[in-house]
């Protein structure tokens, strides 16, 4: 009763925090990205906490217990490096762009609105899903602890995250997205002493974990290995870490609900500090956590399902009132990510797809009303797609290998069941017909190979996202060249 008691609360503020501030959004620029007033604490914090969700404390967290948590955070070396090179090769200048939003960028970069409504379409339909999987685990997550049905825990979370999201946009999602990334960061650091202490201190504690009869090799570097085993090799393992950890090292760095943080930084500078804190905090949450899960298997060694493995230290190893914190936690990383990506979506709806559909320039008072009807619209439609018969956490779970897959987790839990088959089908079908659009109609490729060839700098990956528009640069190379033949006719006049 407390843990819910606890996580009501929580609720209650953040809903609070977006009605206040609900009163300061006076026009777009500060629905869509805050007014661009955003500190390095906020930026690092909304980075922070839109990456992190229910699959980090409880699907990767499971992932260690089982016996991979040096694994774990060497991939996760690899990942947050992404915000580093994220914002020196792409974050800076996507805010020296002063565009409202990510699309909006890829638009007046390539001078198409082709492009533009291309990017805003995968934005969607991507984002979209992961915000349909994020949701239904913490709607699972919410009717374990508080008793309640799944659908009414679904309607809750559909309630709080979308009251706030709307009502403020931008600057309700970034405020809220700070507090929640202290709440969860809090609950990790304090979390560790209290399990280290538990499993016998330090460092007792780890030397237990690493001779652990029941999982041999916990804390080697590739973790289990052999026959039985998720992992094959060592070496396929480390191969494992570093392919999954370059991918998601580049998801973070040019990713749309990461990388539009940015927009809302005060000058570029706060969007490098933000990047570079962003790393240091990703690194060391991740190492608090998959050290003090780990030893966990030393108190119990059989929670079943293994991604409960955190909440069941919530509720029977540390005092009451930091188990509470730690609830509330999980549950604010969930609705981090929830906001952002509604946010994200209803952006890319009211200022990419129906402006350049339409061919039509709103003012400031229709663009965040339809900005708000638009994600209200989302909602519903995703609480359609997550309604699904209620059932217990334990029970949603897959004791396979599709829970072991990090952040994929809640994305094939959502679609391997054969009730979704027919949802599955029309996502890929928009997918296919989305980038088919994309590679038929947009007719201009060849000029992007052509600006590339033409750009000053040497490499051709900044040259692709950053250099100026080839036609601009022409334009200006004749206006020269007919100021000097200009000048030279006079003088020799």
């Amino acid at each position: 009763m407390i843990f819910t008691v606890g996580i009501i609360v929580s609720f209650i503020v953040y809903v609070f925090v977006g009605l206040i501030l609900s009163r300061k959004v006076q026009n777009s620029e500060e629905y869509y990205v805050s007014g661009r007033s955003g500190s390095t604490l906020m930026i690092t914090g909304t980075l922070v906490a839109s990456f992190l969700s229910t699959v980090s404390f409880m699907g990767e967290a499971g992932f260690s217990y089982e016996g991979y948590p040096i694994l774990l955070l060497i991939l996760v070396i690899f990942n947050a490096s992404g915000y580093v090179f994220g914002v020196f090769l792409f974050g800076r200048y996507l805010r020296r762009s002063q565009s409202l939003t990510v699309p909006e960028y890829f638009g007046n970069r390539f001078q198409s609105n082709k492009v533009r409504m291309a990017a805003a379409i995968t934005t969607v339909l991507g984002i979209a899903a992961y915000l349909v999987a994020v949701t239904q685990g913490a709607a699972l997550l919410l009717s374990e602890i508080s008793g309640v049905s799944y659908a009414a825990a679904l309607l809750i979370m559909w309630i709080v995250y979308s009251s706030f999201t709307i009502l403020s946009g931008a600057r309700g999602v970034m405020v809220n997205d700070t507090i929640m990334f202290f709440l969860f960061s809090i609950a990790t650091y304090l979390a560790f002493p209290f399990i280290i202490k538990a499993a016998g201190g330090f460092p007792d504690a780890i030397t237990k974990a690493a001779h652990l009869p029941a999982r041999p090799d916990l804390l080697s570097w590739h973790g289990i290995t052999g026959s039985g085993a998720y992992m094959g090799t060592p070496w396929e393992a480390l191969a494992w870490a570093v392919i999954m950890g370059l991918v998601w090292g580049a998801v973070v760095a040019i990713s749309p609900w990461q990388c539009s943080r940015y927009l809302m930084a005060k000058n570029e500078h706060v969007a490098i500090r933000s990047g570079v804190w962003a790393t240091i905090s990703i690194i060391t949450i991740y190492l608090f956590l998959h050290i003090s899960v780990s030893t966990i298997t030393t108190i119990k060694a059989d929670i079943a399902p293994s991604e409960k493995v955190f909440v069941w230290a919530a509720m029977n190893i540390v005092p009451t009132w930091l188990g509470v914190i730690i609830i509330s936690g999980i549950m604010a990383a969930a609705l981090s990510s929830c906001s952002s990506f509604l946010q994200l979506i209803g952006s890319s709806i009211t200022r990419d797809i129906m402006e350049q559909s339409r061919n039509k320039t709103y003012s400031d008072k229709q663009l965040l009303r339809a900005s708000r009807i638009s994600r209200i619209c989302i909602r519903r439609g995703n609480r359609c797609g997550t309604d699904v018969p209620g059932k217990n956490l334990a029970a949603s779970s897959r004791s396979g290998r599709s829970q072991r897959n990090g952040r994929y987790a809640q994305v094939s839990r959502v679609f391997d069941d054969k009730r979704h088959y027919g949802y599955r089908r029309y996502i890929r079908i928009l997918l296919l017909a989305c980038f088919s659009y994309y590679a038929v109609a947009e007719k201009r490729i060849y000029r992007t190979f052509y600006a590339l060839s033409r750009c000053k700098k040497g490499s051709v990956f900044p040259a692709y996202l950053f250099c100026e528009n080839h036609e601009k640069r022409r334009r200006r190379k004749e206006e020269m060249r007919s100021r000097e033949e200009k000048g030279l006719r006079l003088f020799l006049h």
